[in-house]
């Protein structure tokens, strides 16, 4: 079952992506800010991440690019996703 990190924190538009996501089959794990985000994508190693841009503390913008700077994360597809 491939893993997908969303990193959102809209009470509603997580229950959205987690219901619709475990509905087509997939294990998510939940991100409330990018600190999260960044620090547990290097030992739980998703499948995916689900980013939205609006964050607070760490945006979407600046956990990306450190995930991208990140040798165990930088193959991480991440889907940017912001309502």
């Amino acid at each position: 079952m491939a893993t997908i990190l969303c990193v959102e924190d809209n009470d509603d538009n997580l229950f959205m992506l987690q219901r619709r996501l475990t509905r087509a089959g997939f294990d998510i794990k939940i991100a409330t800010n990018g600190a999260h985000a960044v620090e547990w994508s290097k030992t739980l190693l998703p499948d995916l991440i689900v980013m939205d841009l609006n964050l607070p503390g760490l945006n979407g913008f600046e956990a990306t690019q450190r995930l991208k700077n990140q040798p165990e994360t930088k193959h991480i597809p991440i889907m940017v996703l912001s309502s």
